[in-house]
């Protein structure tokens, strides 16, 4: 039995099993698939580091576009704000304005009848 098992695994047959050794052409084999295993997991960290500069990326615009939609609204509302303040500003004026006319309205029927009081005396003196 000796024999047969040495040259065996001389002839890489058996490998693993004899004397706890590798044949040439299993190690070669295992090798291979190692390199390919390590070309794999290289691939995957370069798509997973790409995916994950794609997130960021998507994150920094999704937060530039939410400032975007934050500094419309606080405009809106402030725009709201003033146009607000223009009309309550605009209606005192027309309300004061209003006042002024009828102030002026007054100071003229005064002055006419001052003045048709003052012919009708200038016409009694004569």
């Amino acid at each position: 039995g000796a024999m047969t098992t040495g040259h065996a695994a001389s002839n890489g047959y058996f490998g693993s099993h004899t004397a706890g050794r590798l044949s040439h052409a299993e190690s070669e084999s295992l090798t291979a698939h190692l390199a390919e295993l390590q070309e794999q997991c290289a691939n995957l960290a370069m798509e997973r580091d790409q995916a994950l500069d794609a997130l960021a990326e998507n994150e920094e615009r999704f937060n530039a576009i939410e400032d975007a939609v934050e500094r419309a609204e606080a405009d809106v509302v402030r725009e709201r704000i003033e146009h607000e303040k223009r009309m309550a500003a605009a209606e005192t004026q027309k309300e004061e304005l209003q006042h002024k006319a009828k102030s002026l309205e007054q100071a003229v029927t005064a002055l006419e009848t001052q003045l048709a009081e003052e012919r009708a005396a200038s016409k009694a003196l004569r």
